[in-house]
């Protein structure tokens, strides 16, 4: 393994899959061994420790120049936090990791398998521990950075999201709670992005009601990326699943219903535009709108995995899945906990 101060493996247990950790969502590093074994397959990855996050700062003289700004902050009343706020960002974004920090990332990034028929393309996120939350979420998934294949793209999202971390509101939610700046519990998540724009994606429930189907899984399904089901924006399928018919069956499809799916959630490339990389909506090809975003083998698959999550869990959950187009290959890309 990696040195564990700045990198770990995705698959080792640094995380406490407790949903308090990050809001109502599991973190899937500690689930990584058992759902493996049941062949759920998690995006491959690797996490940059917050021993990272006091390295850099270490390095280059970076923390003893925001303790330089910081030092010069109205504590009182704040007049000057926004001056003082974006000093700070502009520090952070224009700075450099340290070499030792890029080589570990590289080697960390080289041990990614993907698809050989298109380059490696990656998602970082920021996973704030119990030292920041001005939001009055203690713990909270922070920065999220999608479809990076450069090494420059990643670090600089790398960067983004530690100059996330001095927002003017976070700045003035740790000067008031006297809570230190530096020794922020910050861990950044690189995962491999599931190409679900080129496949399908969705979402596995359970009725929450209280009628008598509430023990009955839901899956829906829509072309491209889930964004458009989350949103609310999409016509997606529904299919409903009994764990136990009553004839005494195993689990059993029951009903389905293939919506339009006008819309199909992409990616923009990097290269295509000048400032972040953006999701569009596309209109979905006319072979696709009328066709099911699954197959019954495949809505029986992620219903298995639905319940042996909840066995894992013990709790009542909403799945996030994912079809990577290129593989056909299927992913749970992440797990909440319904309410």
């Amino acid at each position: 393994m990696m040195d564990s101060k700045l990198i770990t493996d995705f698959s080792d247990k640094v995380f406490d899959d407790n949903p308090s950790q990050i809001g109502n969502s599991f973190l899937l590093g500690s689930a990584y061994d058992h759902l493996s074994a049941n062949k759920i397959n998690i995006p491959e990855g690797f996490a940059i420790t917050p021993a990272a996050f006091a390295y850099y700062l270490s390095e280059g003289g970076i923390k003893t120049k925001l303790v330089e700004l910081l030092g010069n902050l109205d504590k009182q009343k704040f007049t000057n936090l926004n001056k003082i706020g974006k000093s700070i960002r502009v520090l952070l974004l224009e700075s450099d990791l340290p070499p030792r920090m890029q080589a570990q990332i590289l080697v960390a990034k080289s041990g990614i398998a993907h698809s050989v028929k298109a380059a490696l393309r990656l998602t970082v996120k920021c996973i704030i521990g119990n030292n920041s939350a001005a939001d009055g979420e203690r713990n909270k998934m922070h920065e999220l950075f999608f479809n990076i294949s450069s090494e420059a793209d990643l670090y600089k999202a790398i960067l983004k999201s530690y100059a996330a971390l001095f927002t003017d509101a976070e700045i003035q939610f740790r000067e008031m709670g006297e809570i230190s700046h530096f020794d922020l519990d910050i861990y950044l998540l690189v995962q491999k992005l599931v190409r679900c724009d080129l496949g399908c994606s969705g979402i596995s429930y359970r009725n929450s009601d209280g009628n008598e189907n509430r023990e009955n899984l839901f899956i829906n399904g829509c072309w491209g990326m889930p964004g458009n089901i989350l949103y609310g924006s999409s016509d997606p399928d529904l299919y409903e699943i009994s764990k136990a018919h009553e004839n005494g069956k195993g689990p059993t499809i029951i009903s389905k219903y293939i919506g339009a799916k006008k819309q199909t959630l992409i990616y923009f490339e990097w290269e295509s535009h000048s400032v972040e990389p953006v999701f569009i909506n596309i209109a979905t090809s006319e072979t696709k709108k009328g066709k099911p975003s699954l197959t019954d083998t495949e809505i029986m698959k992620l219903a298995s995995w639905h319940w042996i999550a909840e066995d894992y869990f013990s709790k009542k959950l909403r799945l996030l899945w994912a079809k990577d187009g290129l593989t056909d290959l299927f992913y749970l890309i992440r797990v909440i906990q319904a309410l």
